[in-house]
């Protein structure tokens, strides 16, 4: 069994990552749909994925930190997106 924990607005760091990965998806597949362009959409989503979170998290947490996922506040969990698009840019150099 799985538990998602979060408080206030927090859950909305699924459907925020989600709707950056859309959007790096479409991306891809508008630049041709080659692994290249697939490859700089994805790092592309993870980071428009990034920005929302943040800037949702920060302005909803901007006096206390209610709004968490899994007790990390929403704005923290931008670094996973930043992490992720790293990732993405090393495996497309070492490809």
């Amino acid at each position: 069994m799985f538990v998602v924990i979060w408080s206030g607005w927090g859950i909305l760091v699924v459907p925020l990552a989600g709707a950056g990965l859309a959007v790096g998806i479409a991306l891809g597949q508008l630049f041709g749909g080659s692994l290249l362009a697939e490859d700089i959409g994805m790092v592309t989503g993870c980071l428009v994925a990034t920005a929302l979170i943040r800037v949702v998290g920060q302005r909803l947490n901007r006096w206390d930190d209610h709004h968490r996922f899994f007790n990390v506040p929403m704005q923290h969990w931008a670094w996973g997106g930043v992490i992720f698009a790293l990732a993405g840019v090393a495996i497309m150099m070492f490809r």
